[in-house]
């Protein structure tokens, strides 16, 4: 069990899955998407999951839309 740290209240326990590779990154504009479906990585990026192959766990506050990521 988890709570969320911004409402208190108790968080869903799940996985994140996406396009493979899963990006987060501080710029807001992101890295640049390639035509072939592939993505430039900037410096600062991370890659979720980092080998391409799992999902990492991930906890769901619904009230207040925030997701907590084990990377």
């Amino acid at each position: 069990m988890m709570n969320c740290p911004v409402c208190g209240n108790e968080m869903e326990r799940g996985w994140l899955i996406c396009g493979l590779p899963c990006i987060w990154t501080p710029e807001r504009g992101g890295g640049k998407a390639l035509w072939s479906g592939g993505y430039v990585e900037g410096t600062q990026d991370l890659r979720l999951p980092a080998d391409e192959t799992g999902r990492p766990e991930a906890w769901c506050c619904r009230g207040c839309r925030k997701l907590l990521i084990d990377w």
